[in-house]
């Protein structure tokens, strides 16, 4: 869509610290969602990093030193 890269989504294989949480690992729900972590690039202030389940986002983290993924 050629937005500039403080916008947009992208999707990444694996991230660079642990941060799913236990109550989410080995459910249903982590079974169900794409195996890709999804990102939601919020301008220049962080990401929101979850998972997508068809139309549902699990957010599993918000971002905001830029340090859970190389960019």
């Amino acid at each position: 869509m050629n937005r500039p890269k403080e916008q947009g989504v992208e999707f990444i294989e694996r991230l660079k610290h642990v941060i799913t949480p236990e109550e989410f690992i080995q459910t249903e729900r982590e079974k169900e969602c794409d195996d890709k972590f999804c990102v939601v690039r919020i301008s220049k202030k962080g990401r929101l990093i979850g998972k997508l389940n068809g139309n549902l986002f699990y957010v599993l983290a918000v971002d905001t030193k830029f340090d859970l993924y190389d960019h």
